[in-house]
């Protein structure tokens, strides 16, 4: 079944509908949360223009993203490394 949710999510002041599946609700609620907080940060940082403050916590929120991805890779990189290790150790003994 398609169940589809229609939202409303408040950034800047402006009320925005969003059709979601139920699922990505929370996260979508979340991102209007953090969006918000970032622009009151930049205006408590004595940025006065809409336009700017909505460039800066879109730089922000992407650095942001290519940090997580990069940490992602990071682990992944340990983890196969770690499998691989633990292969080589287990092979010869399960090996007649």
């Amino acid at each position: 079944m398609n169940d589809v949710l229609s939202i409303n999510i408040r950034v800047a002041g402006r009320e925005y509908p969003i059709k979601t599946p139920p699922q990505e609700e929370f996260y979508l609620r979340e991102a209007g949360r953090i969006i918000n907080e970032r622009i009151k940060t930049y205006y408590e940082r004595g940025y006065t223009d809409d336009q700017d403050i909505l460039v800066m916590v879109a730089i922000d929120s992407l650095v942001a993203r290519q940090k997580g991805d990069e940490s992602v890779k990071q682990l992944q990189e340990v983890i196969m490394e770690r499998i691989s290790m633990l292969d080589k150790t287990i092979n010869p003994i399960l090996s007649p």
